[in-house]
């Protein structure tokens, strides 16, 4: 890197207030890069901001070339940190090298300096991007296009995301950091990073992203990284998605063989980390697997104990269902039974007054005398007018059959019929003497129900 102190001697007057007015809007206390970045746009100051702000083609907001005697407010916060002076350091929220740097000046004074404050206020939060992954690959089309297609295959998203990638896929980061306006950029990056050697072993083991120096991410990234030349190269350990230790820092054009024995040997020693962090991934996947699991058995047993508690419920009232349904036809039975017994019995009743009332006829020409053989081989004998009907006959055996002793089975449907010929005595409303049966006749008594 060139004596800045010289280069800033054989500046004008006019181009010291200049650089003193883009430092200080830009907050940036690399007075050689902010030099480059003016000689680059020709010592126009609106240029030149409009070129660091990012704004393209856009006009910038007109700035005066000279500055008020003073002090400049300085950037009072940029969430970056890096360690000093160990490549071990780990970067996380706070910025080392932003704490390191001298305590902020007083506020400007004069009429002049208090038009300028909303000037500076604006940019005191540079560098803060509301879009880096667009920063990331309008700078990857730009470098395509202008510097050269062959090289590691850049991460397209914002670094943040590239740290997530590479701790994802337990794969150290390698950062290169881009400035245009350096004399030794061109030849690192057709010569060096374009190399087969580099762009294959990169694209094997690492994950690697690369900014322009002046866009907001890679700014605030070479504060972090303490770059103070150009080409910068860093490898990277991600210990976690947001926070990284540094292994190496590259800084100013080397030869290909020195950038990748540089980069080779930092992988080698610190390929234990990164083992180290992929056993730790390994048992936090694990845990998160365990405990989905243990969720996933939970949720399985809790079903199955509704599915249990359901079936049971419906069992139970499947059961009392049931239950229900046979006692209603038992008692429907009972009260069927109850009201065949009353009706039996008010038949027997009618049945006995009309005997009783008919007696047993003496024999005579006008009697037929009939012979029962019942199922059990007993046999009765008894009268009956020739002119009495067959409903006679099955009343007789109906009294005969309710009398029947409680040891013997008691006979309630039958039928009766002749033997020679063989006829069953159905029309009840027949006489005797129709049927064949006088003076005398055989009938055999059949149990139905058995």
């Amino acid at each position: 890197m060139s004596d800045t102190g010289g280069s800033i001697l054989q500046l004008s007057e006019s181009q010291r207030e200049t650089l003193q007015s883009f430092q200080e809007i830009a907050s940036i206390n690399d007075e050689y890069l902010c030099m480059q970045i003016l000689q680059q746009n020709s010592w126009d100051l609106n240029l030149a901001l409009s070129q660091f702000m990012g704004q393209g083609t856009e006009e910038a907001a007109p700035v005066p070339s000279s500055r008020s005697d003073g002090n400049v407010v300085r950037r009072a916060n940029r969430n970056v940190d890096a360690s000093s002076g160990s490549q071990r350091a780990t970067l996380s929220v706070a910025n080392q090298a932003e704490r390191e740097r001298p305590a902020a000046d007083t506020a400007p004074n004069g009429l002049f300096g208090l038009l300028f404050i909303p000037i500076r206020w604006l940019f005191q939060a540079r560098p803060i991007s509301l879009n880096p992954n667009q920063d990331t690959e309008r700078f990857i089309d730009d470098y395509n296009l202008r510097v050269s297609p062959t090289h590691p295959n850049f991460h397209t998203g914002s670094y943040q995301s590239a740290v997530a990638t590479a701790f994802e896929r337990s794969k150290f980061l390698l950062v290169y950091l881009h400035s245009p306006l350096h004399e030794d950029t061109p030849r690192f990056c057709r010569g060096v990073l374009s190399a087969p050697g580099v762009v294959n072993y990169a694209n094997e083991n690492l994950i690697t992203w690369a900014g322009r120096v002046w866009d907001p991410e890679a700014y605030g990234l070479s504060t972090q990284l303490r770059a103070t030349t150009f080409p910068f190269v860093a490898l990277l350990v991600c210990q976690s998605s947001r926070s990284v230790q540094i292994a190496d820092r590259i800084q100013g054009y080397v030869e290909e063989n020195v950038l990748l024995e540089r980069i080779q040997n930092s992988v080698n020693a610190f390929n234990s980390v990164i083992s180290q962090n992929q056993l730790e991934q390994q048992r936090r996947e694990q845990a998160v697997q365990l405990r989905a699991q243990q969720d996933r058995e939970y949720r399985e047993a809790a079903e199955a104990d509704r599915l249990a508690t359901i079936r049971q419920r419906e069992e139970e009232e499947r059961r009392e269902a049931e239950e229900e349904e046979n006692r209603q036809r038992e008692e429907l039975e009972a009260a069927q039974e109850m009201s065949r017994q009353l009706t039996q019995q008010d038949t027997i009743r009618k049945l006995k007054t009309a005997f009783d009332a008919i007696p047993e006829p003496e024999a005579a020409p006008a009697v037929s005398a009939v012979r029962f053989q019942l199922p059990s081989g007993k046999k009765l004998s008894r009268r009956f007018g020739k002119t009495e009907t067959v409903q006679r006959l099955y009343d007789y055996l109906t009294l005969v059959f309710h009398e029947t002793p409680e040891d013997e089975k008691k006979i309630v449907h039958f039928s009766v019929s002749t033997q020679f010929p063989k006829l069953e005595l159905t029309d009840m409303t027949q006489t005797i003497e129709a049927v064949g049966l006088h003076p005398r006749g055989m009938l055999y008594v059949q149990d139905l129900d058995a």
